[in-house]
């Protein structure tokens, strides 16, 4: 294959092309050691090129081996698709291999493989696959995951050792660790999803779609004399009963706005707020995602604040309120605050109560807060007790708009006390990792951090 010379004037969708013939193997590959899922990889493969799609033009059309696997693993970590799913390899020997077992002991071993593949923790698997199924070097493993080659060769080798106790632990058939390590190279699932020419031509047509509707609209537009006087007629209609607005923000931004009535709203980075532009008076309601901090006017009432499941109608005073990855977080900082929960009932906050419900284990717990440090956000301050890393490097990166790479490291047995700014990230990775013995790495170019052990 032909490298792809970046030009001032880039074809993009033969850049798109070629990315997607450089990397689709060993990204499909990827993306299935992580999850386990042939669907979901075919799902995470045809989005992770959508996205480098619309993002085109940052990419420059150039060749980029570590974007593909950069966005294919936070599209996993932020769609919390599940990674402990059932492998399905069987293990294949090749003609004139010199490996040799009978069948009966082939089909054990595939098994003994399926096995021991899916109790590995997930990093060290996933290159420990794409070294000994892929054919990977440490360094090639390294430029797409954008992880030292040191700490590649680490995770090797550390694999191989779980890999060992394992087999120590299962039947008598089992191979040694050096023939499981040669095995690997034999696999192959066996629900093995579609072709490169399938999911090329699946890739375009979602693309075109989207271009056509955006193109419609856009010719919508232009339109004139009656069909145009129709449709202002129809909009202006339809605005009055349907129109919204939203305020949002990017990255590394905070927005500062009124409510209709007056409540003074302050919004933390990559965070959305809507409300009907038409009928506040008689349906006060916000639907909030991400976090919000309101200051109500003594004589507001009736404000309804929604976040999934959860309804908050605030009294006077300030509330603050978080809804991220399916939980909700409610501070109390004035009056009294009613929480309504799905099927779970109502509750009354008082001031200086918080309240922190969990979708997915269908759980809240009400508990005393200090509100010095809950509305520190809005001042670029963010405290924590006993918080989960993973909460806290998702906050640096809103506040910093910088992707960090959590590969290797096991984030779920890592949590966090203090707190940090959002005018240094330096200081801020700092704080964070040394108090969790972890080193990290900056990539000002890629806006990459890299976090070790």
């Amino acid at each position: 294959m032909e490298t792809y010379q970046h030009k001032t004037l880039v074809n993009y969708e033969q850049w798109l092309r070629y990315m997607f013939d450089l990397n689709y193997l060993a990204l499909s590959n990827y993306i299935y050691y992580k999850t386990a899922n042939p669907i979901t990889s075919e799902t995470v493969l045809i989005d992770t090129f959508k996205i480098l799609w619309a993002d085109r033009e940052r990419y420059g059309g150039q060749q980029n081996i570590t974007a593909p696997f950069i966005v294919a693993s936070k599209l996993i970590r932020k769609k919390r698709i599940p990674t402990s799913n059932k492998f399905d390899f069987k293990l294949i020997i090749q003609e004139g291999s010199t490996i040799h077992f009978e069948r009966n002991l082939t089909i054990e071993f595939a098994r003994i493989a399926n096995s021991i593949l899916e109790k590995l923790p997930q990093f060290p698997r996933t290159v420990l696959l794409m070294n000994r199924l892929d054919g990977l070097t440490a360094d090639e493993i390294s430029q797409r995951l954008s992880i030292s080659t040191r700490d590649i060769l680490e995770t090797l080798d550390k694999a191989a050792r779980q890999v060992e106790g394992l087999l120590t632990n299962s039947t008598s058939t089992s191979p040694t660790t050096a023939q499981f390590l040669d095995l690997l190279a034999h696999l192959t699932p066996t629900s093995q999803q579609g072709s490169i020419e399938d999911d090329w031509t699946t890739l375009m047509k979602s693309i075109r779609k989207e271009e056509q509707f955006a193109r419609i609209t856009k010719g919508i537009m232009r339109w004139g004399g009656l069909a145009l006087a129709l449709i202002v007629i129809i909009s202006i209609a339809s605005e009055w009963r349907f129109a919204k607005v939203t305020h949002k923000t990017p990255r590394a931004k905070i927005a500062y706005f009124l409510l209709p009535d007056s409540t003074f709203v302050t919004l933390n980075a990559e965070s959305a707020v809507q409300y009907r532009r038409f009928g506040w008076k008689k349906s006060k309601v916000v639907n909030l995602t991400g976090e919000a901090y309101f200051d109500l006017l003594p004589e507001v009432n009736s404000l309804t604040v929604k976040t999934g499941e959860v309804t908050t109608t605030p009294g006077y005073g300030a509330v603050n309120i978080f809804y991220r990855n399916n939980t909700v977080n409610i501070h109390c900082l004035g009056g009294d605050t009613q929480v309504d929960i799905f099927e779970k009932g109502k509750f009354k906050l008082r001031p200086k109560e918080g309240l922190e419900y969990t979708h997915d284990l269908h759980s809240h717990r009400i508990e005393p807060i200090i509100p010095s440090e809950v509305k520190a956000w809005t001042r670029g301050e963010f405290y924590y007790t006993n918080e989960p890393l993973a909460n806290v490097l998702d906050e640096i990166e809103r506040q910093y708009d910088v992707d960090i790479q959590r590969e290797g490291i096991a984030i779920d047995m890592h949590y966090f006390s203090g707190y940090f700014t959002s005018n240094n990230l330096d200081i801020a990775l700092e704080r964070v990792c040394s108090q969790n013995l972890l080193e990290y790495s900056i990539d000002w170019k890629t806006r990459t951090v890299a976090i070790k052990q």
